[in-house]
């Protein structure tokens, strides 16, 4: 659950450390075309219509530490035997390292370098509703962002008329991972319950994700 006090204690061994969070903005999004690239930045409009090299990124974040974070894609193994691919937010900012870029072509989003025709939608569980590459979500949308009557600067991700991303830390694990990053997963959808519902973890923070130009 969302903590109703917007101040943090964070602990290190010789310093404590007050932290407060922003406040998200009040916000009404405003559904854009969707089924083609042409609300993508870079849209080119040749047939069918493709817009190259896009990234998303973390934007008004209630922790501004998380500020202008990448998305990058990762695959999960479970013991189960059923994995997941879904994206996540890459803790290092740099934009040219070790990030991926997305293209839309025909109103579908994927990978640039992705050959298996998989695209991102959003997961039906509204608890883990990620982006993922499994096949049968929510569908991506592109939303515009009106906060006291004027347009917000850019484009964002969502779906369902739904804009807000909660996010929440992954730390390194000895047997199954070996990086640390944000879990990103799309806030307020409505239950679908012929979805596969999985244990949740709640957020700690909320925020937008804004789809840019890679060049």
């Amino acid at each position: 659950m969302l903590s109703a006090h917007p101040l943090l204690l964070l602990l290190t061994p010789a310093l404590a450390t007050a932290y407060v969070y922003q406040p998200l903005p009040a916000i009404t999004p405003i559904p854009l075309p969707s089924d083609s690239c042409q609300s993508y930045p870079g849209y080119i409009p040749s047939p069918p219509g493709f817009a190259p090299s896009l990234q998303f990124i973390v934007t008004s974040a209630e922790d501004p530490g998380a500020e202008g974070l990448y998305a990058s894609s990762h695959v999960f193994n479970y013991q189960s035997g059923w994995s997941d691919e879904h994206l996540i937010m890459d803790l290092r900012k740099s934009r040219a390292f070790a990030k991926e870029a997305y293209r839309c072509h025909g109103g579908n989003v994927s990978t640039t370098y992705r050959q298996d025709g998989k695209s991102l939608s959003i997961s039906r569980d509204n608890r883990n509703a990620y982006l993922t590459f499994n096949g049968g979500g929510w569908p991506l949308e592109l939303y515009a962002h009106e906060e006291d009557g004027k347009r917000v600067e850019g484009v964002f991700l969502g779906s369902a008329n739904q804009t807000t991303w909660g996010f929440y830390y992954e730390r390194p694990t000895e047997d199954c991972q070996t990086l640390d990053y944000y879990q990103v997963k799309l806030l307020g959808l409505p239950l679908d319950e012929s979805a596969d519902m999985r244990a949740a973890a709640d957020p700690e923070f909320r925020g937008f994700l804004r789809v840019v130009r890679f060049d």
